[in-house]
């Protein structure tokens, strides 16, 4: 005698593979989801901060110490034209030095954009170190790119472990119920006579 949950599983199989579309939503959908993340969420290098530096004063003496770091943009506009490149979003931060004594750096930036907040910490550090700031402790940055600490790397099995668990709930067994309730299955089909 077959074994009847065999013959059901069978029989949800082969009803599963006639229709296309379940294929493409169960198998297709999830592999293109995944490259097209995998993509978005590629390694990226570092990226650089676009400033703006206000005309006047020592303008050129700022832009030209920012440039000389690596993940500075510096370039040197008018008033009006930084503050519309701020809005708009080309640059990050707006700096404005006058010449007084002591020098007086005024940052114009979004505080509800993360990279304004983080350029202006970065400016401020490059500008404060150019006119001779000291620091009191030796500091040394370890990058570590480990596999597992990206985005991508949580996400991917997370997608995979909703589906299985979505499998579970809407294979076989949202199914069986369901062919129970249209009567295709009787009460006892799991108990085939022993004769």
């Amino acid at each position: 005698m077959p074994n009847p949950l065999g013959q059901l599983l069978l029989a949800r199989i082969r009803e599963f593979y006639r229709q296309p579309e379940t294929i493409f939503w169960v198998y297709g959908f999830p592999i293109l989801l995944t490259v097209g993340l995998g993509i978005a969420f590629r390694e990226q290098p570092s990226t650089q901060i676009n400033i703006d530096v206000e005309q006047g004063g020592n303008a050129d003496q700022i832009a030209a110490s920012l440039e000389n770091k690596d993940r500075f943009v510096a370039e040197i506009h008018d008033e009006a034209t930084s503050r519309r490149r701020l809005r708009t979003g080309k640059s990050a931060i707006v700096v404005r030095a006058r010449k007084t004594s002591i020098p007086v750096f005024e940052y114009f930036y979004d505080p509800t954009r993360p990279e304004s907040v983080l350029a202006r910490q970065a400016v401020d550090d490059a500008l404060q170190r150019s006119i001779g700031r000291d620091d009191v402790a030796e500091v040394r940055d370890v990058q570590i790119n480990e596999p597992g600490a990206r985005y991508i790397d949580f996400l991917i099995p997370g997608i995979l472990g909703m589906n299985l668990m979505g499998g579970g709930l809407w294979g076989v067994g949202f199914v069986t119920v369901n062919m129970r309730i249209r009567k295709l299955l009787k009460r006892g089909i799991f108990l085939w006579p022993s004769w």
